[in-house]
């Protein structure tokens, strides 16, 4: 079964897939870096991820970056 990313997560893993920093990603999402941080955080932690690269990887193969996402 595919891990549930809260709808900020998964935004904040869509972005950080585009290749933007999680400075840019706050500024796209109006958040703060700390909180760009968090959500990343806890994505790669239920994707049992311990990089970006690999949570991200992690995350197209259940299908969250895909374009029906």
């Amino acid at each position: 079964v595919p891990a549930q990313l809260s709808r900020r997560e998964a935004q904040c893993v869509r972005w950080a897939a585009a290749g933007k920093t999680t400075a840019e990603i706050g500024t796209i999402l109006s958040l703060s870096v700390s909180t760009v941080r968090f959500h990343l955080r806890n994505a790669g932690d239920k994707l049992g991820a311990a990089t970006r690269a690999r949570m991200i990887q992690i995350a197209t193969g259940h299908g969250f970056l895909g374009p029906e996402a």
